[in-house]
């Protein structure tokens, strides 16, 4: 990865991440997840994902529209990834859903202690196989209020 304008200097120290390195963090990643469950789909990542990332109870409905997936898909992956599943057999507990106070017919879903630390354990994979200065650097980006899609580019 080339970091641009934003710290030239800084830029010039770096060395770029591998598409190596790269696929080879995602397979971590991946095979974490296939610890919990040997045939995840990805809609069920991406959703379990989605939720960790508000600190807030987010909307099946809201879930649904933003990973453009149809609201049944939603419920059933997030029935997967919490207490029960559509085959009524024991799920992962990563996630609950509960009956927003406010509107009953809506649900709402948040992520469980247990889910937390799944997704913890995710965050780790990933911070410890970037290399440090390269972290340091984003973080201290981002800090500055820099988007990082906007200061750091691929270079082929």
């Amino acid at each position: 990865m080339k970091l641009v304008q934003k710290n030239p200097e800084q830029a010039r120290k770096l060395e770029p991440m591998t598409l190596e390195l790269k696929c080879a963090l995602l397979l971590n990643v991946v095979e974490r997840f296939r610890e919990v469950d040997a045939e995840m789909q990805a809609q069920s990542m991406a959703i379990l994902l989605k939720v960790a990332k508000h600190s807030l109870p987010l909307k099946m409905a809201e879930i649904a529209e933003e990973l453009g997936l149809s609201q049944s898909t939603v419920s059933r992956n997030v029935a997967y990834l919490g207490d029960w599943n559509r085959h009524r057999e024991k799920g992962h507990q990563l996630v609950e859903a509960y009956e927003d106070p406010s509107e009953r017919r809506r649900k709402l879903v948040r992520m469980t202690s247990k889910g937390k630390r799944f997704v913890t354990s995710l965050a780790n994979i990933v911070t410890e196989s970037i290399p440090k200065d390269y972290l340091q650097y984003v973080q201290q980006f981002v800090a500055q209020g820099g988007n990082v899609g906007d200061g750091i580019n691929e270079t082929t």
